[in-house]
């Protein structure tokens, strides 16, 4: 068995290769950061046994709140193994729940939501850790799992999108001080060069800024819950249907909601409106202006620049 699978990387990853106990990667979509780490623990996975007198890797995939496998990692991980033609002769084998990985090895897949001091201990001896969508880690979970992640040569691997510089993963790995020896990158779509994997280049209609964003057709069946043995027989216009039909349900509720206001709520709203002199609007207010000029834009100009602040305004996130 060969002791890397030399999967093509993005440059802007290598960085992370060299050992490092923090292993990070912040920035925008499309930038390759999940397929990177996805990659990186079955190559890591390949080589443990052979530099570790054929000990098998323990590896879990962690994200803040997982209620079941769907909102995992472990989709990603399946094909890319589907994709390399890793199967049970190559020491790989998926289980419903967990993968096993040469030499006994095995990947796990937890919610850290209601982790207790007790329940982590059960990840003593393992040696990597991926917080995928990291940007959703509370202080509390990341202060139970470092101390845990305490064998030789164990790592932790943090991939994220931004949010605000005071949540904790920024805090801990944006911040004045980085953990000793931390090895951070930012990554963004300019630094993909495969960019959209496939997918056209400018999809058509108000999905189009989602879709760009995206690195290719695997991530979003993945991303959608399908089984890779479906996604097998899926093309890109298929993708693009499904999310479309995604973003036609929003926009159907945001349209019943509308056409549900009481017959006085219209009345009051086409009534002249009177304000006190010099008062300005008030945030509710506002915000229902904000709403109804960008629903107009939307109607009026079909475009996803105007879709997308619709979408904005109400905020729904695709």
């Amino acid at each position: 068995m060969s002791a890397r699978l030399h999967i093509r990387t993005a440059e802007v990853f290598d960085p992370l290769f060299p050992d490092a106990r923090d292993k990070a990667a912040w920035g925008g979509r499309g930038s390759g950061k999940s397929h990177f780490f996805a990659a990186l623990m079955i190559e890591d996975a390949m080589a443990h046994p052979d530099q570790n007198g054929g000990e098998g890797l323990r590896a879990v995939c962690i994200r803040e709140v997982q209620r079941d496998l769907a909102q995992s990692s472990k989709a990603l991980i399946e094909a890319k193994l589907a994709k390399y033609q890793l199967d049970e002769a190559r020491g790989f084998k998926v289980y419903n729940e967990v993968i096993r990985t040469p030499g006994d090895g095995i990947v796990i897949f937890r919610g850290m939501q209601d982790a207790t001091a007790e329940s982590i201990k059960s990840l003593e001896g393992f040696k990597r850790a991926w917080r995928g969508e990291a940007q959703g880690a509370t202080q509390h979970s990341i202060n139970l799992l470092r101390p845990t992640m305490r064998a030789s040569g164990a790592q932790m691997w943090w991939s994220w999108n931004p949010r605000r510089k005071t949540d904790a993963v920024d805090m801990m790995l944006r911040g004045a001080e980085l953990p000793t020896g931390a090895a951070v990158v930012r990554a963004n779509h300019r630094d993909n060069p495969w960019g959209t994997g496939g997918l056209p280049a400018h999809p058509a209609g108000p999905i189009c800024a989602y879709l760009g964003g995206l690195t290719d057709l695997e991530s979003v069946g993945a991303e959608l819950g399908y089984s890779m043995a479906l996604m097998g027989q899926a093309n890109a216009t298929n993708i693009l249907a499904l999310k479309a039909a995604a973003w036609k349900a929003k926009a159907d509720k945001y349209d019943a909601l509308q056409a549900g206001r009481s017959e006085a709520v219209k009345a009051a709203r086409a009534a002249p409106r009177v304000a006190k002199p010099g008062a300005s609007p008030g945030r509710a207010e506002r915000s229902a202006r904000g709403r109804d000029a960008a629903w107009a834009r939307a109607k009026s100009e079909r475009s996803g620049e105007a879709y997308a602040a619709l979408l904005d305004q109400m905020g729904i996130t695709l």
